[in-house]
């Protein structure tokens, strides 16, 4: 899979910028990457705090294998970027919360957000990563790569690497279905086998968290049986 890059000092959003590349027929694998964001944006119309020194990218994905099997996608990219982190952090806990966010001893390191552009049948991902500076956010204790070494990789070649990784991943999935994705993505799931809590619409259930199945549901085993979730607004 071959990546094209377009580099921008300054952007609104990278997403934003991706989809108007892709609706002017940019190919699978167009990059874009910015120094800094000034309306980043992440999952449910969340702001994402674009900080010079980080990494933001987006990236137009055309394959049919992934647009036949969206809900494979988040688990997909999740992986990509946690094996990236793992081999920065070889000593440090990094683990997948549900469903793509990356952690390192708890603390978020990394998010994604998916677009599906109609008018063009290709799909957006967008990922922020903090490389130097951890910014504060509402939701979760955040970190960056520089808090465990003192010298980390550039951004380019962390883009390079995610990019990868991403390309290595979709081969994993064409190859081996999407048994094998959720298979590996268990294995470093955030509180597998542990109580936790979903909140959706206003309403929470409790119960231990069993991973996710192939059809890329949330599995909660409570007191009334099993429960299953596509999406929720709240994993605690």
């Amino acid at each position: 899979m071959q990546f094209k890059l377009h580099h921008f000092t300054e952007i609104e959003s990278t997403n934003t910028k991706a989809i108007q590349l892709a609706a002017e027929e940019a190919p699978c694998g167009t990059a874009v990457y910015a120094d800094v964001q000034t309306a980043g944006r992440g999952r449910r119309g969340r702001v994402w705090r674009s900080l010079n020194g980080n990494l933001m990218f987006s990236v137009v994905l055309r394959r049919q294998s992934l647009l036949d099997n969206l809900y494979v996608l988040p688990y997909l990219i999740g992986l990509a970027i946690h094996d990236v982190i793992a081999e920065c952090l070889p000593d440090e806990a990094v683990t997948l919360k549900w469903p793509n966010d990356v952690l390192v001893n708890r603390r978020k390191i990394s998010g994604v957000l998916i677009e599906k552009d109609g008018h063009t049948e290709a799909i957006i991902v967008g990922i922020g990563l903090n490389v130097v500076i951890a910014p504060e956010v509402p939701d979760y204790p955040s970190c960056a790569l520089i808090d465990f070494i003192s010298q980390p990789p550039s951004r380019g070649q962390v883009l390079r690497d995610v990019l990868n990784s991403i390309a290595k991943f979709i081969k994993i999935f064409e190859t081996r279905g999407e048994s094998e994705i959720f298979e590996l993505w268990n294995q470093y799931s955030y509180k597998l086998g542990q109580e936790i809590t979903v909140k959706l619409h206003g309403k929470s259930a409790t119960g231990i968290f069993e991973g996710v199945n192939n059809q890329g549901e949330l599995v909660l085993a409570t007191p009334e049986g099993l429960r299953y979730f596509r999406s929720i607004d709240e994993f605690i």
